[in-house]
């Protein structure tokens, strides 16, 4: 849409004019412009197909819904006013991940530990 009206822009074309009869060669430009133009406005049909489906059928967010790395996806979605009662601890550029990696680890230890256990002897 708008890369044509930058070149009939270079080659001389004023702007905010109904005819440009005096120059025939702006015609292909502004001929592309305007598919270009209908072509962005078609596009946005599926966006706001998605919005109204996501609206209606969608399923809400949650806190983290990329498993995202940092610490502002750590705390609730709305966060509170103080976002942390406690400051997490930090050891890299990527917090997060090295909470829930912490914490898969720990639950894993603990899935084996209890596989390995075989629980009280009949008496």
């Amino acid at each position: 849409t708008f890369f044509p009206m930058h070149l009939l822009g270079l080659a001389g074309m004023p702007r905010r004019i109904a005819e440009y009869a005096q120059n025939p060669q702006w015609h292909t430009g502004n001929l592309i412009a305007t598919i270009g133009a209908f072509g962005i406005a078609i596009s946005t049909l599926p966006f706001i197909y998605n919005i109204l489906h996501s609206m209606k059928h969608g399923e809400p967010a949650g806190n983290d819904p990329w498993e995202a790395n940092s610490l502002e996806w750590w705390t609730t979605s709305p966060p509170p006013a103080y976002n942390f009662a406690s400051l997490p601890p930090i050891r890299s550029e990527r917090p997060v991940l090295d909470m829930r990696l912490e914490a898969q680890a720990r639950e894993k230890l603990a899935a084996e530990s209890a596989a390995l256990d075989p629980g009280p002897s009949p008496a």
